[in-house]
């Protein structure tokens, strides 16, 4: 649970640094040259990717953390139909439904990138 607790710490804090440098160049590249196109929708992309990560890091996680602490147990240890089970499986769902925001943002800038 522990290390499972670090891994996600350390992979929240490391979507964090590339959403802003993700932000950061995309206003430079604004800002430099002529602007790309369908700049807005590139820059409003780039700010919900950050966004949702930065929810599920900060809001859900916590929360997956507090129902974990509570548990005191594995929540696969207990019964399926067990409440807490649920309600965790719950949020771990929101929580990776969020982090998949990134991942296609990331796809469709990339394509979008490959086209100009």
């Amino acid at each position: 649970y522990f290390l499972l607790a670090a891994v996600a710490a350390k992979f929240h804090l490391l979507s964090y640094g590339c959403g802003a440098v993700l932000l950061v160049t995309l206003v430079i590249r604004g800002v430099m040259g002529p602007r790309p196109i369908m700049f807005a929708a590139r820059l409003a992309m780039a700010f919900l990717m950050l966004a949702a990560s930065a929810y599920s890091g900060l809001v859900v996680s916590a929360k997956i953390a507090h129902a974990q602490a509570e548990m005191r147990v594995a929540p696969s240890s207990l019964p399926e139909s067990d409440p807490r089970r649920q309600s965790f499986g719950r949020l771990h769902a929101l929580s990776t439904g969020l982090e998949m925001v990134p991942i296609i943002g990331g796809l469709l800038l990339l394509f979008r990138e490959l086209k100009d």
